[in-house]
This record gives C-alpha cells, sequence and structure tokens, in this order.
C-alpha cells in the first residue's frame, strides 16, 4: 500500500503528485514520470496555427475522464479532471492501485488540498512548489495554474514557438493530428506526443470548433526524482482522455466534502457575525444513533439567547419527554423544567450555552459559540439546502472535548443565506442567517464518534417575549415569600393607550429594561410582564422572583479531609452557614473565589481550582474535616437584589418620577411617559363582580380612639391601602374597622376589632381629627336581604343587643361553632339570631314572608362571595351542567351539593327574550391544573373557590400572609377604585387576580394563560 499521497513540485515548470513508495510503488513511479513529461510539452515549427491551444478555443471549464498507463511497469491509474477557468480552480479524483485520493487548487487562495478518505492536508502553491516529488511526470503548470492531466496542455502555451506537426495519427480508431514538443534541460530528456481529434470528428456535443484531446504520450528520461542529475530514470507514459467536454457535471465537485476539516485552509470570505441576541428552532438528527437503532428520533430544539443580559434558555423535544432549561449566567443557577411539570434550582453546569477555557469554572459562550462558530472558519463554496442557495463555511479544531468526548478533531460546516437573499422571519426580513451545520467529530484519525445534523428555522435577533412568557419560572418558587406581583399605571388618554398598544412589544421591552435596572433583577426574574390598554389609563401586570440561594450556584464535591496549598485561602468568621460562605465567596472582591471549605460551621474560600496542582514547594494548609465547594460560574455576582428591596427601589422610582420610559409615537414626535403609581402586593382586592373595595368610609374627620384595648397604632403607614392591608392581615386582632390620617406628621393608621357603623353607634369609639378618616369592612356585601322574611325555625345562636345589622353580619362571618349560612337582625329589639340553613334550604312552611317594612330581615349568606370571579376563561367540563338556575343557586350547589369534590364552576347568567337559558357547569377542576382544557363563552364567567388563607372575612386563624403586603402609593387608591368600577378587574386586575389564585392552589405564581379581557 501506498503509505502516503501528497502534491510535491519540481524544480522548472513542472510539479506533480507523489506518494511515499513502498515496492511496488517505485515500480510504478517510473510510469509516473514518463507520464508527467507528456504534459508539458507541444510542438511549434510545424504550423503552430493549427495546434489547438486549450486557451484559444474560448472553453470556460470542462471535465474528463482519464486513464494513465505506465508501459514498463504495466500499472493504470484512473482520474476525472475538472477545471474552471473563473477562478481559475480545479480539482482531481485519482485512483492508484486502491488508493483513493483527490487534489483541490485554487488561485484565489494560493492553495493546493490533498484529501483522502480521513484527512486533508493544505499546501501553499508558492512555498512548496519545490517540495513536490513526482508521481506522474508534467502534472502542474504554474501559469496559470493547473494541476492533472490537462496541465500539458496549458503548458503548451508558452511554448508555441517549439511545437512541431507530425501529421495524422490514429489512436482508439480515432483519426487524430499528432504534435510534438520537446523538454531538454539538465533534469529532462523528454518528448510529449499530443494527439487531437482530426477536425472531421464530431464531438458529442457537436462543437464543430472544439477539437479535443485523445491522447498524450511522454517517453524519455529525468532525473527529477533522483539525488543526483545524472541519475535518470526512462519514462513512457501514456495518457488516455476520454469524454473531454466542456460542462461540469457536478458543481460540487469543486468544494472538499463536509465533516473532514482541512487546517491552515485559507478563506475567500469572512463568515457573518452572529447577533448578540438571537433565538432559533431547530431539527437534530443524530445519524450514528440512528445507524444503531431501529427507531431514529429527531430532535426539536427551541433556543433562546441573550449577551447583554447574561441569560440563555434551550427547550428539547423528543418523542420521550420535554425539558427546558433557562440559565441565568448572572446568578450561576440552571432552572430545570421536566415534561412542563417540575422546576429545580441546579448550579449551573455543562449547559449548551458554557464556556470552560480549560478551567472547571464556566462562563457564558460567546453568541458565535453557541452554534460552535468559534473556530477559524474558511470559506468552502455554494450549496442549495433546503431549497435555498447557501454560502458553506467549516472550521476545524484538534485536541477537544465536546458533548463529554475526547475528539481528535471536530469539524463544524454551518450553511449562511447569501446577502441577497431575504428569509421573512416573524414580519421582518432577515438575509446572512445560519439554516444548517453539521457536527461530525473523529476520536481517532479514522474514526467518526459524534455526526449530528441540524436544520435551524425562523432565526430571529428578537427573543423578546417567548424567552419568558413560556417558562414556568415561577414553579421554583412554590410560595409567596418568594415572589410578589406588581401593577404599574401610565395615565394616558385613550388616544395614546391604542397608539402604545400598536407598539405593546416596544414599551415591553423598554419597561423590562427599566425595571431590571432600578429592581437590579435580572430578566429571568420577571417571567410575567404583561400589558392592558384602556381608554382610563394604561395598567403594566408584573412579577417579580425572589433571588435564588447563593448557595444554589455551588456544588459540593466532596466531604473529608481537606489540605489545600492555596495561598489565598480566606477564613470568613461571619459565614457561619453553608449559605453566607457562598454569598461571601460569590462577593469576593481581591481575587476570583472558585468555591469554598465549610469545616464545622467555619468558613474558608479560596481561590485555586479544586484539581489546579500544587508546586513541589507548596505548603499545605491542615483544616480537618469540610465539605468542599466548587463555584460554577466565574462571571457571577452578588448584584441581584433581593425580592424586599428590589420592590422597595421600584415604588421609590415611581414616587420621585424617575421611572418613565420615552416612544416615539410618530417620525417626529417620541413621548416621554411617567409611570403614574403602582400597587405592589400578593393580589387585588377582594368583592363582588365589580370588585369594589371591600370597606367604606364611615365617619369623616375621625380616627379610631387609641386608648381602646380593641385598638392598635401603626405608624409611618404610606397610604390608605397600606392601612387597610394591616388590617387584613392581623395577627393579634380580628380587625374589623381602621382609621388612615394621610396629612399627619407620621401618617397615623389605627386598627381595631370593633366594627365601626356611625358615629350614632360608635360614640366612644372615635375622636375627632380633621386630618383622618374611619373606614370599616363591608360585611353586608356578603348577605343578600330578604325584607319582611323571618325563618321560623330555631337559630343556632342569638345574640342580644346588637345596636347595627353590620355587626350582626361581622358575627355570622367570624363563627366557627358551625357554618353560618344566614341571620335575622331585629332593629327594633337588636337582636341577631344566626342560622345554619341556608334560605335555599328551607322547606315551606319554615319561612314567612310579611311586611316588607317590618323591623326584623332575614339576610342570606351568598355562596358566590365564597368564590373568585376569574371572567370569561371556561373550564371546558361538562360533566354536571344545570339549566335555568340563579348564580346563587349554582354557587350553593358547588358548595352543599358536592362540597369537597366540587372547586369551581361556570355560570352563563339568563339572556334573550325569555331570560331561561341560564346554565351552571360544575367542576372538580380549577384552572392552575396541568393540562386543563379551556374555553370561553359570550357573558360566562369562570368562578372558582377562595381559599381561607385568601378570605380575610373567614380568617379563623390570624396568620400574616408572606411579605411584601399589598399597598398603593400617591393616592393610587381612589383611582384604581374608579377603574375597576368601570370594568378594570377583568383587565388588569382581574388579571392579578387569576394569576394569584393561580400561585395560591398551585404553589405557583406564574401562568401563561393570561387574561385579557375584551370588554
Amino acid at each position: 500500500m501506498w503509505q502516503e499521497i501528497q502534491v510535491v513540485r519540481s524544480f522548472d515548470t513542472i510539479s506533480v503528485l507523489s506518494f511515499h513508495p513502498t515496492k511496488m510503488e517505485t515500480h510504478f513511479r517510473r510510469i509516473s514520470c514518463i507520464f508527467v513529461l507528456l504534459c508539458i510539452t507541444l510542438s511549434a515549427h510545424a504550423e503552430s496555427s493549427e495546434f489547438p491551444h486549450i486557451a484559444d478555443i474560448e472553453v470556460e471549464f470542462y471535465e474528463t475522464e482519464v486513464t494513465v498507463t505506465n508501459v514498463d511497469q504495466q500499472v493504470t491509474a484512473l482520474a476525472t479532471e475538472y477545471y474552471d477557468a473563473s477562478s481559475p480552480r480545479g480539482k482531481v479524483d485519482l485512483l492508484v492501485i486502491g488508493n483513493r485520493l483527490s487534489v483541490y487548487y485554487n488561485n484565489n487562495t494560493n492553495q493546493i488540498l490533498e484529501i483522502n478518505s480521513t484527512t486533508c492536508q493544505s499546501w501553499d502553491i508558492d512555498e512548496s512548489m519545490y517540495d513536490y516529488e513526482p508521481m506522474f511526470y508534467g502534472w502542474l503548470n504554474k501559469v496559470p495554474l493547473v494541476i492533472g492531466p490537462s496541465a500539458p496542455l496549458w503548458y503548451a502555451q508558452d511554448h508555441r514557438d517549439e511545437i512541431q506537426s507530425l501529421g495524422e495519427s490514429l489512436v482508439r480508431d480515432i483519426k487524430c493530428e499528432q504534435y510534438s514538443l520537446d523538454i531538454i534541460n539538465k533534469r529532462n530528456n523528454v518528448t510529449i506526443f499530443y494527439h487531437f481529434a482530426a477536425k472531421g470528428w464530431t464531438t458529442p456535443y457537436n462543437i464543430k470548433t472544439l477539437r479535443v484531446p485523445i491522447r498524450i504520450e511522454i517517453r524519455g528520461k529525468t532525473s527529477i526524482e533522483s539525488k543526483e542529475e545524472d541519475e535518470w530514470m526512462p519514462i513512457n507514459q501514456i495518457t488516455d482522455f476520454s469524454y473531454f467536454r466542456p460542462t461540469i457535471s457536478n458543481w460540487l465537485a469543486f468544494q472538499p466534502p463536509v465533516g473532514l476539516g482541512c487546517p491552515l485552509r485559507r478563506t475567500t470570505r469572512t463568515i457573518p457575525k452572529i447577533p448578540k441576541a438571537f433565538m432559533y428552532a431547530a431539527e437534530v438528527y443524530d445519524v450514528l444513533k440512528a445507524q444503531d437503532s431501529e427507531v431514529s428520533d429527531i430532535e426539536y430544539q427551541r433556543v433562546w439567547y441573550d449577551e447583554e443580559h447574561k441569560l440563555a434558555r434551550l427547550d428539547k423535544f423528543t418523542r420521550l419527554r420535554f425539558t427546558s432549561e433557562l440559565y441565568d449566567f448572572n446568578t450561576g443557577v440552571t432552572y430545570s423544567n421536566l415534561n412542563d411539570e417540575t422546576c429545580t434550582i441546579q448550579p449551573l453546569r455543562n449547559s449548551f450555552f458554557e464556556g470552560y477555557d480549560g478551567k472547571m469554572m464556566g462562563h457564558l459562550k460567546e453568541p458565535g459559540e453557541v452554534l460552535n462558530l468559534d473556530g477559524n472558519f474558511y470559506y468552502m463554496g455554494q450549496r442549495l439546502i433546503r431549497g435555498i442557495w447557501a454560502d458553506s463555511f467549516e472550521s476545524i479544531q484538534t485536541d477537544v472535548v465536546f458533548m463529554k468526548k475526547t475528539l481528535a478533531k471536530l469539524v463544524v460546516t454551518v450553511y449562511f443565506t447569501q446577502e441577497f437573499y431575504e428569509v421573512a422571519v416573524d414580519g421582518e426580513t432577515e438575509s446572512q442567517i445560519p439554516i444548517y451545520y453539521i457536527i461530525t467529530g473523529w476520536d481517532t484519525p479514522t474514526h467518526i464518534a459524534i455526526n449530528l445534523q441540524y436544520n435551524i428555522f425562523a432565526f430571529d435577533d428578537s427573543i423578546y417575549p417567548e424567552m419568558y412568557q413560556t417558562f414556568q419560572l415561577a414553579r421554583c418558587f412554590p410560595t409567596m415569600n418568594d415572589k410578589s406581583y406588581f401593577l404599574l399605571l401610565m395615565n394616558v388618554d385613550e388616544k395614546l393607550a391604542t397608539k402604545l398598544e400598536e407598539l405593546d412589544d416596544e414599551v415591553k421591552l423598554q419597561l423590562r429594561a427599566k425595571i431590571n435596572a432600578i429592581s437590579q433583577v435580572s430578566d429571568m426574574r420577571l417571567p410575567l410582564l404583561t400589558i392592558d390598554y384602556k381608554s382610563t389609563g394604561v395598567f403594566v401586570t408584573g412579577l417579580m422572583l425572589e433571588r435564588p440561594p447563593a448557595l444554589a450556584q455551588f456544588s459540593m464535591e466532596f466531604e473529608g479531609e481537606v489540605r489545600t496549598p492555596d495561598p489565598d485561602v480566606k477564613v470568613i468568621p461571619v459565614a457561619d452557614t453553608k449559605e453566607k460562605c457562598a454569598y461571601a465567596c460569590v462577593d469576593e472582591e481581591k481575587f476570583t473565589c472558585t468555591g469554598f471549605y465549610f469545616c464545622k460551621q467555619a468558613c474558608f474560600i479560596k481561590s485555586q481550582d479544586i484539581l489546579e496542582p500544587a508546586g513541589d514547594d507548596a505548603k499545605y494548609t491542615e483544616l480537618g474535616v469540610c465539605q468542599t465547594w466548587l463555584r460554577a460560574e466565574r462571571q457571577s455576582t452578588n448584584k441581584e437584589a433581593y425580592l424586599v428591596d428590589a420592590l422597595s427601589w421600584l415604588e421609590k422610582a415611581v414616587l420621585n418620577d424617575s421611572l418613565k420610559i420615552a416612544v416615539k409615537v410618530a417620525e417626529k414626535t417620541t413621548e416621554v411617559i411617567p409611570i403614574s403609581d403602582i400597587v405592589i402586593g400578593d393580589g387585588p382586592y377582594t368583592g363582588d363582580n365589580n370588585q369594589e373595595k371591600p370597606y367604606t368610609t364611615v365617619i369623616n374627620y375621625a380616627k379610631l380612639k387609641a386608648d381602646d384595648e380593641t385598638t392598635e397604632e401603626k405608624s409611618y403607614v404610606d397610604n390608605i391601602n397600606d392601612c387597610y392591608k394591616e388590617c387584613k392581615n392581623s395577627e393579634s386582632i380580628s380587625c374589623a374597622s381602621f382609621s388612615y390620617c394621610a396629612d399627619s406628621a407620621n401618617k397615623q393608621c389605627r386598627i381595631s376589632s370593633v366594627l365601626v357603623v356611625d358615629r350614632q353607634h360608635n360614640p366612644k369609639d372615635t375622636e375627632d381629627d380633621k386630618n383622618c378618616y374611619v373606614y370599616s369592612m363591608k360585611y353586608l356585601d356578603l348577605f343578600v336581604p330578604y325584607p319582611g322574611r323571618v325563618v321560623l325555625i330555631s337559630g343556632e345562636d342569638v345574640y342580644p343587643k346588637i345596636s347595627a345589622v353590620e355587626d350582626c353580619a361581622k358575627l355570622c362571618r367570624e363563627e366557627q361553632k358551625f357554618s353560618c349560612r344566614g341571620f335575622e337582625y331585629c332593629r327594633t329589639a337588636k337582636t341577631c339570631v344566626l342560622h345554619s340553613k341556608h334560605v335555599l334550604d328551607l322547606k315551606d312552611g319554615e319561612i314567612t314572608t310579611g311586611d316588607q317594612k317590618s323591623t326584623c330581615t332575614h339576610y342570606a349568606a351568598k355562596f358566590s362571595a365564597d368564590y373568585y370571579d376569574l371572567g370569561y376563561t371556561l373550564i371546558d367540563d361538562s360533566s354536571d351542567t344545570r339549566t335555568e338556575i340563579k348564580l346563587e343557586e349554582c354557587a350553593r350547589a358547588c358548595s352543599e351539593e358536592l362540597k369537597g369534590n366540587c372547586k369551581s364552576f361556570n355560570y352563563c347568567p339568563a339572556s334573550g327574550p325569555y331570560m331561561t337559558d341560564s346554565s351552571c357547569s360544575l367542576s372538580s377542576k380549577v384552572l392552575t391544573d396541568d393540562k386543563v382544557t379551556t374555553t370561553s363563552k359570550d357573558k360566562c364567567h369562570h368562578y372558582e373557590k377562595k381559599s381561607t388563607f385568601d378570605d380575610w372575612v373567614k380568617a379563623k386563624t390570624f396568620k400574616k400572609p408572606p411579605p411584601p403586603s399589598g399597598y398603593t402609593k400617591k393616592g393610587f387608591t381612589g383611582l384604581v377604585i374608579g377603574m375597576l368600577a368601570l370594568g378594570l378587574v377583568l383587565g388588569a386586575m382581574g388579571f392579578v387576580l387569576y394569576s394569584y389564585m393561580r400561585s395560591r392552589s398551585s404553589g405557583e405564581g406564574m401562568t401563561v394563560r393570561f387574561m385579557k379581557s375584551d370588554i
């Protein structure tokens, strides 16, 4: 076998292809030298004008099949030659003694490429011309550069005067005209004989002016291969041309095969740059895995990348499962979502987007690295990919680790749409975007270990809002301690609101950037940001998450005895927990902390990698038994604010008018729009369908007395809504009333368990103050009055001397011994009777109807008060549907008949001329259930049961909800309530409520299925 095949050069005008010979190869080389000699000369003395010079026939490109024979050794080689004069460039495919070799050359790059089945070598033509050892004589012409059997035809161009005509000849029964050209110098004594088809011979293409070569013979002797000039070797080489044609059967012949890679190959074009933010979809096909399996999967991927914000995301869909991972390089953690069911927080390690630089700590890859475009790419040529003409580029890297495999070389071939070709993506045209690439990994010089093919679709340099809206990130933060909703108001008129809605993407982009900067949170922590554009203003609803624990970006490598040579190991005395130690490591400024040792509540942070070898003279520090924790990302920081601080900074920015956006609403008009106000909290007000505030003003210019044991004072409460929240969330008293003094020095807030009705009923519970107002909870809103009706059966409990009906309602709602479903209140007798039976459950004769002017009135509990109205998104469940039914009857059926099995219902009110088409569909499902099917229907609403935690009027254990509590700033309450009364509940606040309820019932706060009402 021939050990190596390579292109070499001779000292003169002839350069040839060579092999390092074995015994058989030495025999063949003699044939080769003779063959090369054939290629160089043309006779010129006998009618040189008749010699069919190849440059004169005006053929821009050609292809030919060739056989080369060494007559003395009786060895034949086969070749196919391609030539393109426009570059010029060419290629020769050889089959010699069972070995295949392809030689490519290109005048633009001034390089020669030698390629066999596993390797590619690049040669510089100018530098290597004299290094070639001859394989075939005469197969290289320098000007123009031509390598192969046709090189002697081009060589004859510069030796026209030396060509001799020898008359007619007969070759393979073809009448030819024969010419000769002598090459005589110190190393050569050779004659080249040219045989061209006679003028009367018809080519397959019927081109009369094309006189094709039929044969070239080389006879004589040469010492090109010898060390000494006088060591001559005979040459007797015959080259037969077959099917010489002025066409190229396959233009891809000029491109080397994909996946081999050619080190040091030059390029004629620069690979397009990848933007700093992008997303795309891809079909990934593992060729090798498909060969080993009867069932081959195509993995579908969605990729998002943002270098500026140091965030990335990868979704994978296979036949077996779906995984989605968000990578936050700011905090060094990965959020993993499996099958859209569970979410975990883990150290960011072995990510598709992570590079290492030989270190154990990672970093975010640059844009090109994500697509494995970080190598030195050379231009391959044009190819047709999915019907698109694309420019192809290739790179080769040696001794690399890819997909946890150590590779001898990694070859990446990528295809970009051409500059003039435009692709429509999301309504915009894109050019020079990647559409296909191939990764070929060789673990040995001859074995392919990785072969992946990627079809890329919809490559776009815009990633919002899909990157965040479709990921259930909030599932990683299961309690409201770790997240908070907020509502921002832009006080604009209807015209501007309509214009902003047209620019929704730009508005969201600016708001997200502003909120991130002010709150010092990464985009990952804002998984939800939606906007409702109303005639009364623009309402922005967002969800902000807590920062992940500092320890979450560290992985414990081992636990045991520790001896460290790290000279920078540093003790952190105050870090008595692993979380504090992790935080101190990330916060270190004097050196890059790579991890820490935690040794019995003692913290030691370190600079050396765990696997970094110590020097021979290193001094070791004995730390005893420790846990060794390794940091995931070297560029992660502690700049991420804790949730309470982030919300506080956002609030201050609104209060001092520094949170604003600038939107170009016309060609020459830019509107600077400030955020007018902010509401922060775990959910909106509770109330009836109109979402009215759950309290009412009962006394003007007064406040609760502070010396009463039923009253507590809260200082420095910023606004009325905060004061309401103090009442609602009180752990110490069952708060029913509160007073707020907005203009007082300390913004005084007092809360009380006494239900204040008015001055007449509560003369001793309040005191005058012109800066204050007294408010009470609206208990009566939770009951339906039946004037003149009295229940005849005995009540469960009777309270005398109840001065106001509101007190009776409060007693019913707070009753713990039984479920109070209604009460009678008699104004004259001032008695309050509580009932466990609802008026809808009473039989004939158990209730009497008297004069509606009677002082006694029955109040029936609203079953619907135990449910949240979540608007028009309905659960598609018709397993228990009832018709011609009222809302209260529907709610009662869910609460009483089915009890624990009913969690929600859809209710469609009566309409039409007969008002008989009302319907109720009971369900054991809620909107937050996995894979719940939803629908919608005109005027129909979906209702879900309130939890005990949410229902402030049913709070039997006064457990304080997680901070931060809801509040509003700058007099926002009055405006918001006004908006709510106009139907905003099913818009901005309805969304918050829906999201809030989703978090309460399923342990998470974010939802993709958000409500944006069209009322």
